[in-house]
């Protein structure tokens, strides 16, 4: 068994605290990766040793100092066993995470919903997270490192084992990333990266067709944020409606800019369309732009216009929205299925030092309507008093 599998490159210092502290790391990080639980035992030191790489003295100061922190216990006859490898918070891993500043553009509930659930997947794995702030980028993609203060640095100290993306990065920042073995992986929606988890975006637009459809509407319109995965799910969109007689597809869909405090554009769009040319299905593909066009459909209803499309919505399962008039179906994205998913393929990554580039696509649940509903009125009363 190679020894950088175990000791993840940890180099021999002459400070000896040091070095026992990497040594208590990297024992950490055996007994985790040997899925070792309370009460199992421990390999013998001579095996220790040869895995981690390590001298006698080092293991014997490590092992010694686990034990006081309440990780490692040993009886007579039995040997040292396992304890309880989270006592003390020893982590297995310390996991960077590159992530936008809350306040950016795109960073809403789903997002720190995504964030939150992320982090409690890597303290169960025994990990422990350090998460790097993107400066501002107005909109930019294909980030480079200098943007997360810190991370360069902790990724040339060796402080770091492997590193989760919330952010688009540049595809040379990517490789200087996997050069230096921290097997970085992707999570969210992204086009141009190669290896993460990702919302299959497309599956959900064929899933929201599909149901428009089989609700007679004739003029669906597609709907989302712009951004990496707009023009896929464009053509898409394209692809499934393109032969209909009298009907263009790019009339119909709608990439919209993140601008908060402001109404959603394509509701003037819409509206400046004649009454018998606009969309009647809407496939909103996130619940927060989805509640404002909505909302502002559900105002003019109120005051007298009569449009009024069927919805389909893609959602967050663990951030429900009661929106005031009621989607004929919602997609349903379990943050926490993306969270779960993206911390084992970064550890399983980790554990087999391997950088293996692949995408686990996560698709959303259809959640059909149980009776079609119009207007909320004491929800839509709140809406035009606020």
């Amino acid at each position: 068994m190679g020894k950088n599998r175990i000791n993840n490159g940890f180099k021999p210092t002459l400070n000896l605290g040091l070095k026992t502290e990497q040594a208590k790391l990297a024992l950490v990080r055996y007994i985790s990766d040997l899925n070792l639980r309370p009460g199992d035992k421990l390999p013998s030191q001579e095996t220790i040793r040869a895995e981690l790489g390590l001298g006698n003295a080092t293991i014997t100061r490590a092992l010694n100092e686990l034990k006081q922190d309440g990780v490692l216990a040993t009886k007579r006859r039995i040997g040292t066993y396992v304890l309880d490898s989270n006592a003390d918070g020893h982590p297995a891993r310390i996991i960077g995470i590159g992530a936008f500043q809350s306040g950016d553009p795109g960073v809403g509930p789903f997002y720190s919903c995504l964030l939150h659930h992320m982090l409690t997947h890597l303290t169960e794995s025994n990990c422990q997270a350090i998460i790097f702030h993107c400066r501002p980028t107005y909109g930019k993609w294909g980030i480079e490192l200098d943007y997360f203060p810190g991370l360069k640095r902790n990724v040339e100290q060796k402080r770091l084992d492997g590193i989760i993306l919330m952010a688009d990065i540049s595809s040379r920042a990517w490789s200087w990333l996997e050069e230096r073995q921290m097997y970085p992986v992707f999570v969210g929606a992204n086009k141009g990266i190669s290896s993460g988890v990702m919302i299959d975006y497309r599956q959900s637009v064929r899933e929201a067709i599909r149901i428009l459809f089989s609700n007679g509407v004739n003029r669906p319109a597609v709907i989302m944020y712009k951004g990496l995965t707009s023009a896929s799910v464009k053509s898409e969109f394209i692809k499934l409606t393109g032969n209909r007689r009298g009907f263009n597809p790019r009339k119909f869909y709608f990439a919209e800019t993140q601008a908060k405090g402001t109404p959603p554009k394509v509701i003037e769009k819409i509206y400046s369309l004649p009454k018998n040319e606009r969309p009647d299905g809407l496939a909103i593909l996130d619940d927060q732009l989805a509640n404002e066009i909505i909302t502002e459909i559900t105002r003019r209803r109120l005051a007298g216009d009569d449009y009024l499309p069927k919805f389909v919505v893609q959602t967050n399962k663990q951030i429900p929205i009661a929106f005031p008039i009621e989607p004929i179906a919602k997609l349903e994205v379990d943050v926490d299925v993306l969270a779960s998913n993206v911390v084992a393929f970064l550890i399983d990554k980790l554990r087999n030092r391997q950088s293996v580039r692949k995408i686990i696509w996560i698709s959303p649940a259809v959640r059909l309507a149980t009776e079609a509903k119009d207007i909320d009125i004491n929800r839509a009363e709140q809406i035009v008093v606020g």
